[in-house]
């Protein structure tokens, strides 16, 4: 069964009270939510970041942090990742970059390290099998559509959500976390070693402090 998320299922009740057929629906409901996060990019993210760009700058390790056009093109694929998985998109923003340079760099996906594409997932415990399978599980396939660096974005980054979600939930559980975003902080200890994550959790701490009370809330109920 779809995990798609609670409006999308009402989306496609209304419209499926009109003539059309379900991938027309699909198409529908898809191409509204893309456009959304492209709306939503223009009018609220994109100025606050534009207006802080001297900050991002002086974040260590910057990288493509400061390519504000690139982001665009990749901002609804880290907004899925937060809708259907509760983690903050710019999370998402920041592994991509450490990890393949926003899938730029090309040693990210010819597996010379072990781990695989713009995430640089270890394919051993993490299968490619079930990558294609949370899309259609949690309906994101649409996002193949995209004009991305790579044609494994669209899996690779939505499921790097889902692994981190995995691992902020049993911190939660364990009572090692007093919120979630601090659980999805120390969660970043299970994707790479403790000085990776510290410069993670630096720079995810930088870009919530600019972004402040501006930040899209994921729609999803996790906990």
């Amino acid at each position: 069964m779809s995990k798609e998320l609670p409006r999308r299922r009402f989306l496609k009740f209304l419209v499926g009270t009109s003539f059309l057929n379900s991938d027309t629906i699909d198409d529908f409901i898809s191409n509204l939510e893309i456009n959304e996060y492209f709306s939503e990019f223009q009018n609220y993210v994109l100025p606050i970041l534009t207006n802080n760009i001297d900050k991002i700058s002086k974040i260590p390790n910057t990288g493509k942090l400061t390519d504000l056009n690139l982001l665009r093109t990749y901002y609804p694929v880290y907004r899925v990742g937060q809708d259907r998985f509760g983690i903050p998109w710019y999370l998402l923003w920041i592994i991509h970059e450490r990890e393949s340079t926003m899938s730029t760099n090309i040693n990210a996906f010819n597996m010379s390290t072990g781990y695989k594409n713009a995430m640089q997932r270890d394919p051993r415990t993490y299968t490619d099998e079930e990558a294609v399978s949370l899309a259609n599980e949690y309906d994101y396939e649409y996002l193949k559509f995209l004009s991305l660096n790579h044609p494994s974005d669209y899996l690779e980054i939505p499921y790097a959500a889902k692994i981190l979600r995995d691992h902020a939930i049993r911190i939660m559980g364990k009572g090692d976390a007093d919120n979630w975003n601090e659980a999805v902080g120390l969660s970043l200890n299970n994707y790479c070693s403790q000085e990776c994550a510290d410069s993670r959790r630096q720079a995810f701490g930088s870009i919530s402090d600019i972004l402040g009370q501006n930040q899209p809330q994921s729609s999803l109920n996790l906990l």
